[in-house]
């Protein structure tokens, strides 16, 4: 047992020696510490004013520190003397640094310069013998962040310095990045997709997060330094977690599919104003990125395929913030050595968030194209539907414009048999009614005509007059007009001709005027009208059937939507002039009520 306390006692007593033999060490363990040390006399004559630490780690302080001493010694355990360096990056701090060999200061540097990266002069350090350096740290910024301190083989210095910040010198990661967010924002713009707008917002502070632009801005905001801790320290941080928030909001829509993690959300966004004051060495956004973690799990359990993407993509970056936080409770290597693995997990973590995004947005496109191409179906098979409707209207035009010439084609034949049975029948009174079966039977001819012609020049591009459209439309339903009594007055104020679809125009014309028939006849109306005005682009069509009930209105152009009986109506005949109007004619129908009644404005 005495043996083992003794073995124990040595090895503590040798930790307090750091072995310099190879040609990098870093100095962050088993430090003294001083905050009220005026100079290196004093530093060298009482050092008991020293706190050894286990660890040291030093981000984003204010100047309540600004005058750190810190001494650390340094052993060669080799039998050759070595020339070593020190190396270091700590934004804005001046330090001064020592190398006391035994009695005598052998290194008297200030190192105070705007470099990237700051080293001292070279010094050596005797075989199987020790130094002990004194790092004297100045802040009169009111901020500083210490990154890392080495102890470098002065031949090794180019090949850490390419080695430990490859990740941002080689600029990979950062164009990675910074080529991310770009995307980001060029599909916002393509899109108007606001998850790529959010997206693209978290890259970008992730960017100034993980990249040298955290640095630059240090020098940048260096006269500014009030606006400097604000920007550096609060800003930064929970801009990155608010907009990673909003992003996850957006993806996973929880307001409509998880709306208990939305007003978590909801409080933590506010709940990260205190929690950016906290000084502390854990990373609390990490327990946040555990909550994004579960809620992608659980959309993707809940058929979200895309939330796989977004899951995977939180989950590397989780683990690692787990991992760097034990490292920093337990005081493991990992911090110090690993501490840009960020980029490599920020890299993974925009790539397949963008690639969620991109399976997200592209199920949509595709539930909407199949949700059109549904639409388009229906449509057609609607104005089929309309079609034979319609059809069934001219038929029985057809039947009632031929009924008075079938009764006189019959009082003809009837007139000549009477004629040849009283042996009154002469060759002047045979062709006299030939010649009137002849007219009706060319006016019966005429009017198949006309109605065939209606139907086989459909989708075909003609020049007309809305004049002659109209006019012609009216001929249509003249024989209707005559048999209820209604009085159509047409008035012209417009002359021009236009290049469309002519019969598709007479369609719509026939499907409002037949409606405006229906309405008068269906309201028992006296003294009916029909009012038809030709203006510039538009034809106005109104009747005095009392107009449509307000309830109904927004709804009346929808397909199947009809005020008539089943048995009269299909609700197909508005639809149908809308989707002409606005599709072929490439115009618009829209209705509203005026005095009288109805006003259907047909635009061209």
């Amino acid at each position: 047992m005495r043996f083992l306390l003794l073995f124990v006692v040595l090895f503590l007593f040798n930790l307090k020696a750091i072995d310099i033999s190879p040609s990098t060490v870093p100095i962050y363990k088993e430090i003294g510490l001083s905050y009220n040390i005026e100079n290196l006399n004093e530093a060298l004559n009482d050092p008991s004013k020293f706190q050894e630490i286990k660890r040291f780690r030093r981000i984003l302080h204010r100047n309540k520190d600004n005058n750190l001493w810190m001494k650390l010694d340094l052993e060669n355990n080799s039998s050759t003397p070595l020339d070593r360096i020190f190396l270091f990056r700590w934004e804005r701090a001046s330090i001064n640094f020592y190398v006391v060999h035994g009695s005598k200061t052998i290194l008297k540097e200030n190192i105070n310069n705007n470099k990237y990266i700051k080293k001292s002069s070279i010094f050596t350090i005797p075989a199987y013998d020790k130094v002990t350096i004194y790092i004297h740290a100045e802040t009169k910024k009111i901020l500083d962040q210490f990154s890392y301190m080495y102890i470098i083989d002065k031949n090794s210095v180019d090949d850490f310095i390419i080695s430990k910040e490859r990740l941002y010198h080689n600029g990979l990661f950062f164009g990675i990045l910074l080529t991310m967010a770009m995307y980001s924002f060029f599909m916002y713009l393509s899109m108007k997709d606001k998850g790529y707008l959010y997206l693209g917002l978290y890259q970008t502070w992730v960017i100034i997060v993980t990249s040298d632009l955290f640095q630059y801005f240090f020098i940048l905001l260096k006269d500014y330094p009030n606006l400097g801790n604000f920007f550096l320290k609060e800003m930064v941080s929970y801009s990155m977690m608010l907009f990673s928030i909003i992003f996850t909001k957006e993806f996973l829509n929880t307001k409509r599919d998880m709306p208990k993690l939305n007003l978590f959300l909801n409080f933590t966004m506010v709940l990260l104003i205190p929690l950016t004051e906290i000084h502390s060495s854990i990373d609390y956004s990490s327990f946040l990125y555990v909550v994004y973690v579960m809620a992608g799990i659980y959309a993707f359990t809940h058929k979200n395929y895309s939330a796989l993407f977004y899951t995977l993509g939180f989950l590397g970056f989780t683990i690692y913030l787990i991992v760097l936080n034990i490292s920093k409770l337990l005081m493991l290597d990992f911090y110090f050595e690993f501490l840009y693995a960020k980029q490599i997990f920020t890299c993974i973590e925009s790539f397949a968030l963008t690639m969620a995004l991109y399976l997200k947005i592209r199920s949509i496109i595709e539930e909407r194209e199949q949700a059109k191409q549904e639409y388009i179906k229906q449509e057609k098979i609607m104005l089929t539907q309309s079609k034979f409707a319609t059809m069934g209207e001219m038929i029985a035009s057809i039947a009632h414009q031929w009924r008075q010439p079938l009764n006189h084609l019959t009082m003809i034949l009837a007139n000549l048999q009477l004629a040849f049975e009283t042996n009154k029948l002469t060759n002047n009174y045979l062709n006299k009614k030939v010649n009137e079966a002849n007219l009706q039977l060319k006016y019966m001819s005429n009017t198949i005509e006309d109605f065939s012609s209606f139907f086989s020049k459909k989708g075909i591009v003609e020049r007309f007059k809305l004049e002659d459209v109209c006019k012609y439309s009216l001929d249509l339903i003249d024989n209707r007009c005559k048999k209820y009594s209604i009085k159509v007055f047409l008035d012209i104020n417009n002359f021009d001709y236009y290049e469309s679809y002519k019969n598709e125009l007479i369609q719509i014309l026939i499907i409002v005027l037949n409606n405006a028939i229906d309405a008068l006849m269906q309201n028992s109306v006296e003294n009916r009208r029909i009012d038809i005005m030709i203006e510039q682009n538009k034809i106005i069509i109104s009747d005095n059937a009392g107009g449509i009930p307000e309830n109904i209105l927004p709804y009346i152009f929808d397909p199947y939507f009809s005020t008539k009986d089943k048995k009269f109506g299909t609700g197909l005949g508005l639809y149908t002039a809308k989707i002409l109007a606005n599709n072929l004619l490439k115009g618009k129908i829209t209705v509203e009520n005026g005095h009288d009644g109805a006003i259907f404005i047909i635009e061209i």
